[in-house]
């Protein structure tokens, strides 16, 4: 009886930690539901939790976190930011975004969850689980990359994108932007200076890497 009572108590607390391993956290969940409110807006289905693509997401944001530094995922179609405080700044940080915006107006994203670690954060949609688990298991087939730079301007008003080939370029360009904007002494800067927030808590300035095939 008193093996019981011992082990009763660490088998609850393994099938707790089991379930939470599979549920979003609830800036995770936030996040979704900022984003289903919007499809709902337009008109769109919302967007279904799939704790397969929740496990895939949190590895990836954790691996972006690890190597400080944006590219996505193989295997096909997901959002990734860094440094946005909280969900509801990385939203719009998205919905500033042509391509990210895109995503999250996607009929295509069926199948859907948020990873996020660190201030990392990864969406990932997928039009069937079928679709999403051949898209994983193709991942380590693709062929190498390259790695250019993105001035990405986040903004509510404006989509701006400039692509240049080195990082050095790509400061000089954000840092002009700064110098150049009507109160350039208040912008933050976050991330080792990869990102930086100005007056307007939704309007950021970031450096993200992306892999392009070669």
């Amino acid at each position: 009886m008193n093996t019981i009572r011992f082990l009763l108590p660490l088998f609850l607390c393994f099938k707790l930690c089991l379930a939470n391993e599979f549920e979003p956290t609830e800036r995770e969940q936030e996040l979704f539901d900022l984003i289903n409110a919007r499809r709902t807006q337009v008109n769109l289905p919302p967007m279904i939790f799939c704790p397969v693509i929740l496990e895939g997401s949190r590895e990836w944001a954790e691996k972006l976190h690890r190597e400080r530094r944006l590219y996505h995922w193989h295997g096909g179609r997901e959002n990734c930011g860094r440094g946005y405080q909280t969900p509801r700044a990385m939203f719009y940080g998205w919905r500033s975004s042509a391509g990210h915006n895109a995503l999250l107006h996607s009929r295509s994203a069926v199948h859907a969850a948020i990873g996020e670690h660190e201030n990392y954060w990864v969406l990932r949609v997928a039009v069937s689980l079928e679709d999403y688990q051949t898209r994983a298991n193709k991942n380590t087939m693709t062929k190498s990359k390259q790695i250019v730079y993105l001035v990405h301007y986040d903004s509510l008003d404006t989509d701006n994108f400039k692509v240049f080939t080195t990082r050095d370029g790509a400061e000089k360009a954000i840092k002009k932007y700064i110098k150049e904007s009507d109160c350039p002494d208040d912008w933050e800067s976050y991330d080792n200076g990869d990102s930086w927030m100005s007056p307007d808590p939704y309007t950021w300035l970031s450096l993200i890497e992306l892999e392009v095939q070669d």
